[in-house]
């Protein structure tokens, strides 16, 4: 995942005369990048698989095609809570 920063600032130090601070601004944007084109992202996605959680930032295709790729899966499995999800992995390990 990335994210590009931008700071659009003026600098403000002991150096400048106190009437022109006043007059100052400082703003910092945070643009996401999709990590699948390099385009600019219009989301972060967070999913988990075999209890590894991961995020990813997608522009508007990219998140739609994700969405449709997991949507089978999504349809055919069970929701589970964590301690559901807990529990199941102890029954797996104790057999």
């Amino acid at each position: 995942m990335f994210r590009k920063h931008h700071q659009l600032t003026h600098p403000v130090s002991g150096d400048i005369p106190p009437l022109r601070r006043a007059h100052l601004a400082r703003e910092t944007r945070i643009t996401l990048i999709d990590d699948i084109d390099g385009t600019e992202a219009t989301e972060s996605i967070s999913f988990t698989i075999n209890a590894n959680s991961y995020e990813i930032d997608l522009n508007e295709t990219n998140a739609t095609a994700f969405r449709a790729a997991f949507q089978p899966y999504i349809d055919s499995a069970q929701h589970n809570t964590q301690q559901a999800t807990t529990d199941s992995q102890a029954i797996r390990e104790c057999r």
